[in-house]
Formats: C-alpha cells, structure tokens, sequence
C-alpha cells in the first residue's frame, strides 16, 4: 500500500489542450493507477475539463469544481500498467475561447480498493477566510486535496491535516498547491488558508480513496438479486 507524489508540470498557454510531455510515471506494476490534480479556468464561458489521457490511457475525471472566479480543481484517475514515462494531457471543453493555463500534479498509487473515491467536497476561500472540508475517510485509504486561486497578492498556501506536496505560482496571480496524508480513521477535516490579499478567491477540493487491504478489514455489503438484504 503506497501513496507517492511524482512531479508538478505548468504551461500559461492559452490554450484548449495541454500535453505535459514524457511525465514520470514510477515504476510499471499492474496494480498501479496515476492519480491527476487538474488546475485550469473556464475560458470565461463556464467551461469544464473535458477528457485526460495518462500514458495514452483514457483517465476518468472523478471529480471537478469552479469557482466564480473561473479557477477550475479537479481529479482525473488510471491504472496505467506499463511504462516508466508517458504524455499525460489535458482537453477543455470551451467553445469559442480559451483556458489561460493549466497545471497537473501527478501520483502513483498502489494496491487501490477502487478507482472510485470513498468521499470527496470542495469550498471556496479567500486571502481572508479559510476554506474546510469533512470528508469520510478509510481507516486504511489516503486522501490528496488541492485548491487554486489568486488575487493582486497571490501569496501561497498553509495547509491543515494533509502535507503540502506542491505550491506553484503558475502566473501572476494564480497559484496551484495541495497536500496528501494516509489515512487511520473514518474521517478527517481538512482546511487550506492562502495568504493573499482575498481579492480574488479560491477554490480547495478534496478526495478520498481506500487501499486493498480495507476491504478485508472492513468488508463492504452487496445484496444478491433474490436474497435478502
């Protein structure tokens, strides 16, 4: 059972698709699955993160969230069996514009319960007020949380409960930082304070797995077709 951080890549391009070239992927296992923090905006039309590909693999966007300023968080997941390198690239779906930059945070897991998450939330916050999320964790999972924002002062970011993996100011007033903690117990609050001058806002989103060894710890309930509950 292991969580690794592997690398931050940016590019400030205007742009609809980013390709982050030959990104480290970790030693080639069966059982491994990359994990992608997505910063981006959303063009100024509402636009979403659309499809990610890691190593040429389709990767499942878990989940995503905006904020009013058009700071665009989420996650994107693959087991991406082969291979100690690979493209990892992100596409928008705006239309008749453009995103300002994008940012990817990359993590290597092994020994997953499920590409699907236990729990995840998003806040918003500013320069002068946190924000917090509970999530429900595993007694034998991890949790990754990032938030991006940025205001006249961008400042940087203090994080509660997880341990900062990346803080990066991709442009003048944009910065992209988050954390990741194993974790022992069904829940955990996790809160992200920036230092900046709370002009601008933004958003933190937080996301939760399990690893294998959970499910023989704490079995999960099924209901057969016919018998019982």
């Amino acid at each position: 059972m292991a969580i690794s951080f592997l690398q931050l890549a940016t590019d400030t391009d205007n742009d609809t698709s980013y390709t982050f070239a030959a990104q480290n992927l970790g030693t080639a296992a069966a059982d491994r699955y990359i994990i992608v923090a997505i910063n981006g905006t959303d063009g100024g039309v509402g636009g979403a993160i659309d499809t990610v590909t890691i190593g040429g693999v389709s990767a499942t966007i878990v989940t995503q969230a905006a904020h009013a300023n058009g700071q665009i968080v989420g996650f994107a997941i693959a087991n991406v069996p082969t291979g100690t390198s690979g493209d990892i690239v992100v596409n928008f779906d705006h239309v008749g514009d453009t995103s300002g930059r994008c940012a990817i945070a990359a993590y290597r897991v092994d020994d997953l319960d499920s590409p699907t998450p236990v729990d995840s939330d998003s806040a918003d916050g500013t320069g002068t007020s946190n924000a917090s999320v509970t999530l429900t964790t595993d007694t034998d999972g991890f949790v990754i949380a990032a938030a991006s924002g940025g205001a006249g002062t961008h400042g940087t970011f203090a994080w509660t409960n997880v341990t900062e993996d990346f803080d990066s100011n991709l442009e003048a007033t944009v910065v992209f930082s988050g954390g990741s903690v194993e974790t022992s117990g069904t829940s955990l609050a996790i809160t992200a304070d920036n230092s900046g001058d709370g002009s601008f806002g933004f958003k933190m989103l937080a996301i939760a797995w399990a690893f294998t060894s959970a499910v023989a710890a704490t079995p999960r309930r099924r209901t057969l077709l016919g018998v019982g509950k």
